[in-house]
């Protein structure tokens, strides 16, 4: 049986990374080689690895030019979904993937849902054999069989209030750069008023919340408040307004999926993380009297399984209410409908959609004729799989084979920060330290004995034998059987 070398892109390891290293655990018991490609060095990367297939976060306009390259190398090109979830419609959903290169140069996208299929098959020219519906990986660790693998996200004797932020747009994490977070959602198909008018809104809400969170604490001091910023959101400005704050904490740690099981209670603004809530059997509460209209509308099934609290009293009532363990919604709060909406959107709840994505991942490759060519892997190295053209791309090419991936990285970025004065492209690097953690937390959950090996890729054709790599290799060990 042919050992075959897959490469899974991470784009945001505190949201992704538990779920990929399961899928990547998946395909190294059935006798892969599995790599953890950070998302922004992915062109360098893969081209050192050459793998048989390369399964990106998703397919847009954006990476396009990325999702070629691979083809043209031999690269069998999958998809594994991390934006699943369909925002303000159907159509909107499919605009923002790329579907006419996509059916040319992508042979599986494995989706959450079958809404998300249908709409695809409905707007798009994807044919039903490229469309998996699996389930997100990212829901497993809502079941019995997963659950105990997260780490316990925080110690302590308090209840817990997670407050959830979203305001990604007007606050941008990697890139600093409210203009350029514009410029990218309009290659996805957005519209540049709705976006500008989305900015402004996020701003004006944010404003808000400083103060309900203020309120909150002086009105439930006996609960712990954790803030969690959106993945992609900073969130430098919580912790400068409530560092004096005891009961108030910013924490960016840990998978989602952990602080929603340990919380008694979940607050947000209109986030995604209210279908998480409902999945794990809470019923989330939304701070209706300071959101938009507009951020009502992005993320409208969000907001209609929320309760919807009308004023700081309100709020304070019904989290003493959650946290008390006493019921605050109507026993039918999420009719029938609503839950029909939210299941056609999220597979089955098994705890088996990372094994799904693997098995779609090996059956795929069983009958590709595609043959990646180290000749062809070997070019892309130099420029980074983008364009050939690209001077960046020459530089960053040149500048790892000169001084390794690490080190070259590590003083592009310090660079960057100097000129720009912003800088949290390092956020997104993939610690070994962390996926040796994720795989024993894992391995704590079975019974089959399988030891697996967790390596950095090092390569070793870098000029003057510099070791060069960010990603990182689970495989199952030799004498494991």
């Amino acid at each position: 049986m042919k050992r075959y070398k897959v490469c899974l892109v991470v784009d945001n390891p505190l949201r992704d990374l538990d779920s990929i290293v399961l899928v990547a655990r998946h395909l190294a018991e059935r006798g892969c080689d599995a790599y953890l490609v950070p998302m922004y060095t992915q062109g360098y990367e893969i081209a050192d690895i050459c793998p048989d297939a390369v399964i990106l976060n998703y397919v847009r306009k954006v990476n396009i030019d990325l999702i070629k390259a691979y083809s043209r190398a031999g690269i069998f090109v999958g998809v594994l979904d991390t934006e699943g979830r369909v925002a303000i419609s159907d159509e909107q959903y499919v605009g923002t993937i790329a579907h006419e290169e996509g059916v040319k140069n992508v042979g599986l996208i494995c989706l959450w849902g079958e809404r998300q299929r249908d709409a695809l098959l409905k707007y798009s020219s994807f044919t039903e054999d490229v469309l998996k519906v699996t389930g997100t990986p990212r829901n497993d660790f809502f079941s019995d069989n997963w659950k105990a693998a997260l780490k316990k996200p925080l110690e302590t004797e308090k209840p817990v209030i997670l407050m959830v932020t979203t305001f990604p747009l007007a606050f941008p994490l990697f890139t600093g750069d409210v203009n350029k977070e514009i410029e990218i959602l309009m290659k996805s198909g957005f519209k540049r008023d709705y976006l500008v008018s989305r900015v402004s809104d996020e701003k004006k809400v944010r404003e808000k919340l400083l103060e309900l969170i203020k309120n909150l604490s002086r009105n439930v001091p006996e609960a712990q408040i954790i803030i969690r910023p959106h993945p992609f959101e900073n969130g430098d400005e919580y912790n400068e307004n409530f560092s004096s704050l005891p009961n108030v904490s910013v924490i960016r740690e840990g998978v989602v999926a952990g602080w929603v099981n340990a919380a008694d209670v979940v607050v947000h603004m209109n986030s995604s993380v209210a279908l998480d809530c409902v999945l794990n059997g809470k019923i989330p509460i939304t701070v209706d009297w300071v959101l938009s209209d507009s951020l009502r509308e992005m993320a409208a099934l969000s907001y209609n399984v929320s309760y919807k609290a009308k004023s700081d009293e309100d709020l304070a009532n019904v989290v003493r209410s959650a946290i008390a363990k006493k019921r605050y919604v109507p026993e039918n709060f999420i009719g029938e409908e609503l839950m029909n909406e939210i299941e056609s959107l999220f597979y089955r709840l098994d705890g088996n959609a990372a094994m799904r994505v693997a098995d779609a991942i090996m059956e795929k490759l069983e009958i590709s004729k595609n043959k990646s060519s180290k000749s062809a892997c070997g070019k892309m190295g130099w420029y980074g799989s983008k364009n050939s053209d690209s001077v960046v791309g020459w530089v960053d090419g040149i500048g790892r084979k000169l001084l390794g991936a690490l080190l070259y990285d590590s003083v592009r970025a310090s660079l960057l920060r100097a000129i720009r004065g912003f800088g949290n492209r390092e956020m997104k690097r993939i610690p070994l330290k962390t996926v040796q953690e994720v795989i024993s937390n894992i391995n704590s959950c079975t019974s089959d004995g399988t030891k697996f090996s967790v390596e950095l890729f090092a390569s070793k054709d870098s000029m003057f034998k510099k070791v060069a790599g960010e990603s990182v290799m689970i495989r199952v060990k030799a004498d494991a059987g």
